[in-house]
């Protein structure tokens, strides 16, 4: 079976229940500071936790294979109105969320000096930068810094790819040979590590590299083969209702989780319990990852798909 006959029933539980582990990796990996502090964890733990930026890149590979599945055909042929519609319907699913998480650390900023709250770094909290932030342009420069809300660096990102979503499929659908796009997809892919460590960065540093050979991956995955499908099937447990939902609110998890950590670091830093006892820091632990988690779920069910539907329903360029 070709990636090409798999219905989006078949797909899209697939790689939803695939999007919860990623998005668990990138909160351990912002959360790796914490937990070496408080646990010391073996060197081989800190090492898997410290290579969680890896988990962007495969989120910008699903995002490629995704686009492909449902828009690489109409893409390819750029008709200005079916473009519209596409980066209408991306916009509808990222934005909203983006926005009211970039607004309530505006003010947060803007009340810092009432409540006698310190700013770290507060040059990365800019008028500028906030702009860009809105227009989604924050992660274009070469290379860029994180500011405002840090991991919308990604959001950024692959807002670029989703612009430049026509010309990749112009190039990219040809009827290339199945082991043509496997070597395409590997060097797309070693694109993005190479500059990472030839930088000696780990961020959003280059983020244009990074999801254009991401994306550019995700797209020959699905040209390639049946065994693509099989290999994204093989862990059962994905497909588990636990595992789906958590997939569902990965989006959230993923953007909630700076500011909720922020926010904690100023209200319990975890400094002032690095000597108590064990049942008290793994108390710590349980109470920032459950705000971080829960404050997923309420984004999740009351701004991120209500505002997805509403501008679904709201689409202009809808045929």
């Amino acid at each position: 079976m070709a990636l090409q006959n798999i219905t989006d029933k078949q797909l899209f539980p697939v790689l939803t229940g695939w999007r919860l582990p990623l998005a668990l990796w990138v909160l351990f990996y912002h959360l790796n500071a914490i937990l070496y502090d408080l646990f010391q964890p073996p060197l081989i733990v800190m090492d898997i936790l410290q290579r969680g930026y890896f988990a962007v890149d495969v989120f910008f590979t699903i995002s490629g294979l995704v686009i492909a599945h449902h828009y690489g055909a109409i893409l390819g042929k750029f008709q200005k109105r079916d473009y519209l519609h596409f980066l209408w319907l991306r916009l509808a699913r990222v934005y909203p969320l983006h926005l009211t998480i970039l607004l309530a650390l505006a003010m947060m900023v803007i009340l810092a000096p009432v409540l006698d709250y310190r700013i770290n770094q507060p040059q990365d909290y800019s008028l500028p930068l906030f702009i860009a932030n809105l227009a989604l342009v924050q992660a274009w420069s070469i290379p860029d810094d994180l500011d405002w809300n840090h991991p919308a660096w990604a959001i950024s990102a692959e807002w670029f790819a989703y612009l430049a979503s026509p010309f990749l499929f112009r190039i990219l659908n040809r009827n290339w040979s199945r082991s043509f796009y496997l070597l395409l997809g590997l060097a797309a892919l070693a694109l993005p590590v190479i500059i990472r460590y030839a930088t000696q960065q780990e961020h959003g540093t280059f983020a244009l590299y990074r999801v254009i050979g991401d994306f550019t991956a995700g797209i020959c995955l699905y040209h390639i083969l049946p065994v693509s499908w099989r290999l994204l099937q093989k862990p059962g447990f994905l497909l588990n209702r636990a595992w789906l939902y958590g997939g569902q609110i990965s989006y959230a998890l993923y953007m909630v989780q700076y500011p909720v950590l922020l926010v904690m670091r100023k209200v319990w830093p975890h400094q002032h319990i690095m000597h108590d006892t064990l049942l008290i820091r793994l108390l710590y632990m349980v109470i920032l990852i459950t705000l971080v988690v829960s404050t997923a779920i309420l984004c999740y069910h009351l701004i991120e798909e209500p505002a997805r539907r509403y501008l679904r329903q709201r689409n202009p360029f809808k045929r």
